[in-house]
């Protein structure tokens, strides 16, 4: 399944993160073993049931702090395009931005990139079994990556900071996008972290990000510097994961960890952890979404627009 004019040069740099959706099974690994990689395999179970993919993403929301600013975000920005408009979601894992947004807006296109072919092999699946008519996944790195018919929008999200070149990923963004066209980026910054526990488990056991070799930490200023360097204006900045959300994320990241890399006694008791502080997560999570300002939060979301070409 492919769109026409979608080109891919080469399958060698996009990196994806998935930042713990739960329908995924783990190996053990260690941060001690710099070349582990976390297993991300898909139950073949779930494509016979998709209603408990659905589910997923629903848990996956509830949990991941961030969602709750992208998604409503990405929405607005979609339906503020003209009917057709042609999506790309670079770094799309398993399409739990894509496929919502494929449904509500039948009537355009999306196309999803990743480097992983077990993500790509996962998300044509499910568009098959749905189906979806109006979805495209390809393999292929954001660095390498052209397509014929420019993009109306460009969604990157957790991606950038695992990339070795993110200032030619960006300019391969750019180059996606239609001049006026729309850049959506997260990406984590200023690595505070609050709980000494919470830095012990990572240090112990590594998350997605470490396994899968992050390449920097961005100071905020830097990362601005490097988007608009990259042929884009800045139209909107906001940051998430104040005091509250870093702790409410610590919170249940910490069980978490261990439910992916204990025993199975120590995953017995991580899982009965995760159930029973997922409740305080939310609730630190939703008094950080009232708060004001977090200009020192742990997520920056940038929207910015494609200038034309010089």
């Amino acid at each position: 399944m492919s769109l026409p004019g979608l080109r891919l040069n080469a399958l060698s740099a996009t990196y994806t993160t998935t930042h713990g959706f739960p329908l995924y099974s783990h190996r053990r690994i260690s941060i001690r073993m710099n070349k582990s990689a976390m297993s991300h395999v898909y139950p073949e179970f779930l494509l016979r049931r998709p209603s408990l993919i659905r589910v997923g993403y629903f848990l996956s929301y509830i949990s991941q702090f961030r969602k709750w600013y992208l998604f409503p975000t990405l929405r607005r920005l979609l339906k503020s395009l003209p009917p057709g408009f042609i999506s790309v979601d670079a770094g799309c894992a398993e399409g739990q931005y894509l496929f919502p947004n494929a449904t509500r807006f039948p009537d355009a296109t999306f196309i999803g990139l990743d480097k992983i072919q077990d993500n790509i092999d996962f998300c044509n699946a499910y568009a098959a079994i749905q189906p979806f008519k109006n979805t495209r996944f390809q393999q292929g790195a954001i660095e390498e990556t052209t397509i014929a018919v420019p993009a109306d929008i460009v969604n990157c999200i957790g991606v950038m900071q695992l990339i070795e070149n993110d200032e030619q990923a960006l300019r391969s963004i750019h180059a996606m996008l239609r001049p006026g066209g729309i850049l959506l980026l997260e990406v984590p910054v200023n690595g505070t972290v609050i709980l000494p526990l919470y830095k012990w488990v990572v240090q112990k056991f590594g998350h997605y990000e470490t396994i899968h070799n992050r390449q920097r930490i961005y100071k905020p200023d830097e990362l601005l510097a490097k988007i608009s360097g990259s042929g884009f204006t800045i139209q909107k900045v906001e940051y998430t994961y104040g005091f509250f959300g870093k702790l409410g994320h610590e919170v249940f990241n910490i069980p978490f960890m261990y439910l992916v890399n204990g025993n199975l006694l120590t995953r017995f008791f991580a899982w009965l952890f995760m159930n029973i502080l997922l409740p305080l997560s939310v609730i630190l999570n939703a008094i950080d979404y009232c708060t004001g300002e977090k200009k020192n939060g742990n997520s920056m979301i940038v929207i910015a627009i494609a200038n034309a070409a010089q």
